[in-house]
């Protein structure tokens, strides 16, 4: 993303009161993050789990404009775990 870009609207969401978050530790929170991809592991300590956060949500004040994007692992016996980075 261009600099100046990013600086307008860094700007934007300021004047806005807009927040950015991210929900802490692995475990989904629904109502805070919205899944977007699952990705098979056959770790079955590691299923419905946080595997990659791959955007911040927003909110304003205690309302959420967006929820944060997460990838999460699931379960499934003899998958093969993939990994991403």
């Amino acid at each position: 993303m261009d600099v100046n870009v990013f600086i307008i609207l860094s700007h934007c969401l300021i004047q806005l009161q807009t927040s950015l978050y991210r929900v802490a530790g692995h475990e989904v929170d629904v109502r805070r993050q919205k899944i977007i991809q699952t990705i098979l592991t056959d770790d079955k300590a590691r299923d419905n789990l946080v595997a990659v956060r791959v955007a911040d949500g927003y909110t304003e004040g205690d309302k959420i404009l967006r929820p944060e994007r997460i990838k999460i692992f699931k379960y499934e016996e003899n998958s093969k775990s993939t990994t991403e980075n």
